[in-house]
């Protein structure tokens, strides 16, 4: 897991859990964790928050 230690971080990053596969997603974008949701993932809520660079992936 990342940590952001400057302080700067406001840009939070979502979790979520696919119970079939056993991956957990990040992501910064609400419509990629609202249409995960829809498509049956866990929300398990903000994972933390970063320095408001885009990414995501797969764990």
């Amino acid at each position: 897991m990342c940590h952001n230690l400057t302080g700067n971080s406001n840009t939070p990053v979502y979790r979520l859990y696919n119970s079939n596969g056993g991956e957990h997603h990040y992501t910064t974008s609400v419509a990629e964790k609202n249409n995960l949701v829809a498509m049956g993932w866990s929300d398990e809520g903000i994972g933390w928050k970063s320095e408001g660079i885009a990414w995501y992936g797969v764990a």
